[in-house]
């Protein structure tokens, strides 16, 4: 009795094709018929597992690949985000650079600043430290300082002045106005005297 299987293989009527007779050409006993089927229908499975192998194997790759790219695509978002977050105030902080210039102004003049009442005084410095304390909170980070190497990208330079010392040749001699910056993207450049040697 044949195998059930063999015998669904020979019924879906698939390219199998059984030998009847040997070399010699003798017909094949009934037990032989059996056994060359077996062996037939072994190696064409053998060849659709290796098949199936290879489909589920590029399959599996491509499922890999978008499985990565969702990844990825996440990661941008989520970083997109965070960069949205970030800049979504910068106008509002653009509005504000005029109250932190005008603190500024008024302690640059030192006479002026000391001769007001100081609790007074004391209570605008802590107002203005509490607002660089939020501003610093959103991102927001001050930058030029005197004796810095002048950099065109932060700062624009107003006037040069000469300097007697070589190692002073392009540094930041002066602050006018402080630049303003959230993580790398520039709000304002510092606004600066520049030293300039000559031989």
């Amino acid at each position: 009795m044949k195998d059930t299987n063999l015998q669904k293989e020979e019924e879906s009527g698939d390219d199998v094709v059984f030998e009847e007779l040997n070399p010699e050409g003798e017909e094949f006993s009934e037990k032989e018929k059996q056994k060359n089927a077996k062996n037939k229908l072994v190696d064409k499975f053998e060849e659709k597992i290796e098949r199936l192998e290879k489909e589920k194997n590029e399959y599996l790759a491509g499922w890999q690949r978008v499985q990565a790219d969702y990844k990825n695509r996440e990661r941008e978002i989520e970083e997109w985000r965070k960069d949205m977050a970030k800049f979504a105030n910068a106008n509002l902080v653009r509005d504000i650079l005029p109250v932190l210039d005008g603190y500024d102004m008024a302690r640059s003049n030192k006479e002026g600043w000391e001769s007001v009442d100081q609790n007074w005084r004391v209570g605008v410095e802590y107002l203005f430290s509490q607002l660089l304390k939020v501003l610093e909170g959103n991102g927001v980070q001050t930058f030029a300082n005197e004796g810095e190497k002048y950099d065109p990208s932060l700062h624009e330079a107003i006037e040069t002045l000469k300097v007697e010392e070589k190692e002073k040749n392009d540094t930041i001699i002066n602050v006018l106005q402080k630049g303003y910056k959230i993580g790398e993207r520039i709000l304002r450049p510092a606004r600066v005297k520049v030293g300039h040697y000559e031989d």
